[in-house]
């Protein structure tokens, strides 16, 4: 491999114009491959989704939304804290219409503008052929993919996490104070940008340029304000610890969070990004032959490193590991590499870049119809009383009756730990009824729950039948997909 170590490459100095039509060409690629593996199911991936888009309608409707009455047995009750408000505001405009299509929509736009903003970075920093680079960063892992499809604050947390790279490799102060308010404001994951400042201030001090204090303390500056300009000071303070806390620092056994805070094994990971492990793989073989590193260089390497470890913690980091992966060989090798033996490697990945593709198409095949929530929904909507509560028998079902039911109030919902922390016994006797170990249910659903209906899916057999014995409820409702009983003794009291 031919490596070149001109100065003036390291250093970002054969930086490259970007036209407008260069980026509109490239948004239009990432939209159309992202549009593709959206179209492959007619409705929204995953389940969160829903309800951002539902609650973005009623962001626009109200102006701000300071309770979330909707979940009658959590934390969010009386006290809600919108910790994806920048995120709910950038999705109001695609609330108009059909929100399923204008989600969709929204999907497509904000993964290609992570994308476009991924190809302007690396043609910054002096990356040869940025436009081929930020295509391997999108495609290099088909987990990354699907987790793109998914209407949530991802894309644009990239984007942010991506445009703090670039703006500390410029030492740009006033925008990384800007960038890290607005992160608060956007997702609660916005130590990652202190992270990464403190990783660069390191990096300098590596180098030879000295220790930078300076980045770290504007970063952690912007942060202070975005907690403290924010519409639900002091509040969103505590909900921040409390949300880092409950997923990083304590285990409740009884409680099972969601998929994406599990580890993939070894080999699945392995399987669903290898291009990224073989970008990874070659730069460390690289590494020992490659004097000297600039800051960005090493701060890519240790960011690398510490999405990878944090990936292995957790699923969801794989929404970032990828694409740092990517941004490290880009920065190490790509800068060094001959033209031809660049072009050629991105040929030698390419059948791995489509079929990543082609895998994320058959995982979003797979995300849950609406139709087994929609009709259910709806008949409670049109047969119930405003704020009568429904008995939903899983956390995860109230994004989708939500969607389509903001007339009633549901026992649980976006985190069990939310349940868990409000009444530790009525969540204990919550997960009793739903796994069937509670004998004529109906009663206590009612006296304990305030609940006049109860929902369920086809996966709950052992409360089905606990419901189809129980003097105390009727059904009322039933489809291919869900069950709807009601209590038909008031609050369960004979």
């Amino acid at each position: 491999m031919n490596l070149n170590t001109d100065d003036a490459v390291i250093k970002g100095g054969h930086r490259g114009v970007s036209t407008p039509l260069k980026l509109i060409l490239l948004f239009t690629l990432f939209a159309l491959i992202f549009w593709y593996i959206q179209s492959s199911v007619p409705w929204l991936v995953g389940y969160d989704g829903y309800f951002h888009i539902r609650l973005s309608e009623l962001l626009r409707e109200e102006g701000f939304i300071e309770r979330l009455p909707y979940l009658e047995f959590t934390i969010y009750r009386d006290y809600f804290r919108d910790h994806h408000l920048l995120f709910h505001y950038l999705l109001v405009p695609f609330t108009f219409g059909d929100m399923i299509h204008n989600g969709k929509i929204a999907v497509v736009v904000f993964a290609a503008t992570a994308g476009t903003v991924l190809y302007l970075v690396f043609n910054r920093l002096g990356v040869r052929y940025p436009a081929l680079w930020a295509l391997v960063a999108m495609l290099s892992s088909h987990a990354f993919l699907y987790r793109l499809s998914l209407l949530r604050v991802q894309s644009i947390a990239l984007t942010s996490l991506i445009a703090g790279f670039f703006i500390l490799t410029e030492g740009r102060r006033k925008l990384l104070y800007l960038l890290s308010m607005a992160f608060v404001w956007l997702y609660d994951g916005f130590p990652l940008l202190l992270v990464m400042a403190v990783v660069f201030g390191v990096s300098r001090w590596l180098t030879g340029e000295g220790p930078d204090i300076i980045a770290p303390l504007v970063c952690l500056a912007g942060i202070l304000t975005g907690l403290v300009v924010n519409p639900y000071f002091p509040e969103d303070i505590y909900s921040f610890l409390y949300n880092m806390s409950r997923t990083i620092f304590f285990d409740v056994p009884e409680v099972a969070l969601g998929v994406e805070w599990s580890p993939y094994n070894t080999w699945e990971l392995i399987r669903n990004s290898l291009p990224a492990f073989v970008l990874l793989g070659l730069t460390l073989l690289c590494l020992p032959f490659i004097r000297p590193l600039s800051a960005e260089e090493y701060a890519s390497m240790v960011l690398n490193l510490l999405f990878l470890l944090l990936t292995f913690k957790s699923r969801r980091f794989i929404e970032y590991w990828p694409v740092f992966a990517t941004l490290t060989a880009s920065l190490i090798i790509g800068r060094r590499m001959s033209g031809r033996a660049m072009i050629a490697g991105m040929l030698i990945l390419m059948p791995l870049l489509v079929l990543n593709i082609k895998d994320a198409v058959s995982e979003v095949r797979s995300s849950v119809n609406p139709a087994t929530y929609k009709g259910a929904a709806l008949w409670l909507r049109e047969h119930s009383s405003r704020g009568d509560v429904v008995f939903n028998a899983d956390w995860d079902d109230f994004p989708l009756l939500f969607f389509y039911n903001t007339k009633n109030h549901y026992i649980v919902g976006l985190d069990p730990m939310y349940m868990y922390t409000y009444d530790r016994d009525k969540y204990r006797l919550y997960r009793a009824i739903t796994e069937g170990r509670v004998v004529n249910p109906g009663r206590v659903i009612g006296r304990e729950f305030r609940a006049r209906f109860i929902f369920l899916d086809r996966v709950h057999p052992g409360l089905y039948s606990a419901l189809e014995h129980d003097p105390w409820v009727r059904k009322v409702y039933e489809d291919s997909g869900s069950i709807v009983f009601e209590v038909v003794k008031e609050h369960g009291v004979e």
